[in-house]
């Protein structure tokens, strides 16, 4: 009978054991909760930069474009690389890199002058860009459409 009722505590003792270290593992303390909204609101910060695209224009009849005043051609980038808001790499970013970008060609001391996704203008190192490349359909070519009305972002193309 001892025996028995020493497996019993000992099954009991490890009953114990297993809620109490459940419990511990989903406590939060204050400073848990503290830390958790802060990586939430850097994910937040962080996804608002890369995803920059305009949302897509209804459906129904199709969005005239504006033709920008100089020509502007799709060049391959790398993805998530910083668009400087002037041609120096301590300048404040103002958004990150796809893997195309709209240039028009223009460099100054080693940058080159972008329309960032928003429509507002920026610059990259000019030994970042390259022709653009479609991994997933080769032969595949970008090209910038036009302009969109409301903000002037550009409109790729994809032929």
């Amino acid at each position: 009978m001892a025996l028995k009722l020493g497996w019993k505590a000992a099954g009991a003792a490890v009953a114990v054991a297993a809620v109490g270290i459940a419990s511990t593992a989903q406590a939060q303390t204050p400073e848990d909760i503290a830390r958790l909204d802060r990586f939430s609101r850097d994910r937040g910060r962080a996804l608002a930069l890369t995803h920059q695209l305009t949302p897509p224009v209804p459906s129904g009849s199709p969005e005239r474009l504006m033709q920008p005043e100089r020509l502007w051609v799709c060049k391959g980038t790398q993805p998530g690389l910083p668009i400087y808001s002037s041609p120096d790499r301590t300048s404040t970013p103002m958004g990150v890199t796809q893997d195309f970008i709209a240039t028009s060609g223009a460099t100054v001391g080693g940058f080159v002058q972008v329309m960032g996704y928003s429509g507002r203008l920026g610059f990259v190192p000019a030994n970042t860009l390259g022709p653009y490349i479609n991994t997933v359909k080769p032969g595949v070519q970008c090209t910038v459409e036009g302009l969109r009305r409301r903000d002037n972002s550009p409109v790729f193309g994809f032929h």
